[in-house]
């Protein structure tokens, strides 16, 4: 039962992984740092850049 509080769902936009939510504070928000995470950083500075250029 407390380990079900610590499931979470991925935040990545294609993502629909559930994973086990152990990081210290609880605030893990994708399945992967270096695959779900690092997609969303790249598409948010793409957008950032386009606005900037625009």
């Amino acid at each position: 039962p407390a380990a079900r509080a610590r499931l979470r769902e991925c935040e990545g936009d294609s993502c629909r992984r559930v994973y086990l939510d152990t990081s210290r504070g609880r605030r893990r928000r994708w399945c992967s740092s270096e695959v779900c995470g690092n997609r969303e950083r790249v598409a948010r500075h793409r957008r950032r850049a386009a606005l900037a250029r625009s």
